[in-house]
C-alpha cells in the first residue's frame, strides 16, 4: 500500500518545522489525499512563502533602520548643539540600542540554524560592525570625524539591545 500525504501544517516559523501526517490510501476519500510529488510542491512553496515574510517582518526594518542611520551620518550638523555632557554618546547608545534589538530580532527568527542559536553573539558583532563602518563614514562628512568613544557607545548600545531583546523573549518564553 502507498502512503499520500493528507495533511500538512507548516507553522510560520523560520525553522520551518514541518509535519506531515502519513495515512493509508484506504482510511480516506480520494479527493482528500495529496500525492506525494505534490505534497512536496506544496511544502518547498509554503516554506518560500514563509521565507519571504520572514524577510518582510525581520530583516526590512533592520534593513531600513540601518539606512535611516547612515543618512544621518552623512549630515554636516544633525541636531543643534546641546550643553548637556555625554548628550551625544547617550543618543549613540539609544540608536544603536534599537538597531541591536532589531538585529537580535532579525538573527533570532533566521532560517540558518547557526544564526538563531547565536542570535545575542551575531547580534552584538553585527551592531560594533555597523557602528565602526558608521564612524568610519562619518570621517569623509564635512564637520564630522571618526569618534572611538561614538564606537564605543554604540557598541554598548546594540550590546544594551540585544541583552533587552534576549531577556525579553527569555522572560515570555517561561511566562506564556
Amino acid at each position: 500500500m502507498q502512503a499520500r500525504v493528507l495533511y500538512l501544517k507548516v507553522p510560520v516559523s523560520t525553522r520551518l518545522i514541518i509535519e506531515a501526517r502519513i495515512i493509508k490510501k484506504e482510511n480516506v476519500k480520494k479527493s482528500q489525499v495529496l500525492p506525494l510529488p505534490h505534497a512536496r510542491h506544496a511544502i518547498k512553496k509554503k516554506a518560500a512563502v514563509i521565507l519571504e515574510n520572514n524577510f518582510f517582518k525581520y530583516w526590512l526594518p533592520l534593513y531600513i533602520y540601518a539606512g535611516i542611520i547612515f543618512y544621518i551620518s552623512g549630515v554636516s550638523k544633525p541636531l543643534p548643539e546641546v550643553s548637556i555632557p555625554f548628550f551625544d554618546k547617550a543618543l549613540h547608545v539609544c540608536e544603536y540600542a534599537f538597531f541591536g534589538l532589531l538585529a537580535a530580532r532579525a538573527f533570532k527568527n533566521s532560517s540558518k540554524k547557526i544564526l538563531f542559536e547565536n542570535f545575542k553573539i551575531m547580534a552584538v558583532l553585527t551592531a560594533l560592525a555597523y557602528g565602526v563602518s558608521d564612524e568610519f563614514h562619518q570621517s569623509f562628512v564635512a564637520g564630522r570625524q571618526f569618534s572611538i568613544f561614538d564606537m564605543f557607545a554604540d557598541a554598548s548600545g546594540g550590546t544594551v539591545g540585544t541583552v533587552i531583546y534576549g531577556g525579553h523573549n527569555s522572560f515570555s518564553r517561561h511566562i506564556l
